[in-house]
């Protein structure tokens, strides 16, 4: 991922269905389902695309964390969670259209719960990659250009982005 380019992510975080065991759940993301979905992303021009998988034994280890450190924090629970990183909010709606994607909640439905999908839009801007100090300026400061008043600007990159 660009250490310079600030990519907006579309999270989509899912639960399993009920009966649908933390095995076959990652069976669909990785087996069933990732050669279809990651042609379908590369096509539209998707930079990145990450399965995020959170099980029973994850959830008690950040527990015992969250114990240990005395953080007030509140585990998230979902089961299985897409990042989608793009450039513009285009490129999700091509992918969104496509007549591929159409077919993808009949294929998820054995596995995903419909319940509780929770999305959220953001953009991203990386400082750590690969164990290395990245996205900084010899001065220390973030090196993404514009600043965030700018960037966030009425008629600024972000809102072309959102278009």
């Amino acid at each position: 991922m660009s250490t310079k380019e600030r990519l907006l992510r579309l999270t989509l975080a899912h639960y399993r269905k009920d009966g649908c065991s933390e095995r076959d759940c990652h069976f669909f993301g990785t087996i069933a389902h990732a050669k279809e979905v990651a042609t379908l992303h590369s096509s539209k021009g998707l930079i990145l695309y990450h399965q995020v998988f959170s099980t029973k034994d994850t959830r008690g280890a950040l527990e015992r964390l969250k114990n240990e450190l005395g953080a007030g924090w509140s585990i998230e629970d979902h089961d299985f969670t897409v990042e989608l990183y793009v450039r513009d909010l285009e490129t999700l709606r091509a992918i969104a259209y496509d007549p591929i994607r159409q077919t993808f909640p009949k294929k998820e439905a054995p596995y995903l719960s419909e319940r509780h999908v929770v999305a959220s839009l953001a953009w991203v801007e990386v400082f750590v990659q690969e164990g290395c100090v990245v996205g900084l300026g010899e001065d220390g400061v973030s090196a993404y250009k514009p600043a965030f008043e700018e960037f966030t600007a009425p008629d600024g990159p972000l809102s072309n982005m959102l278009k």
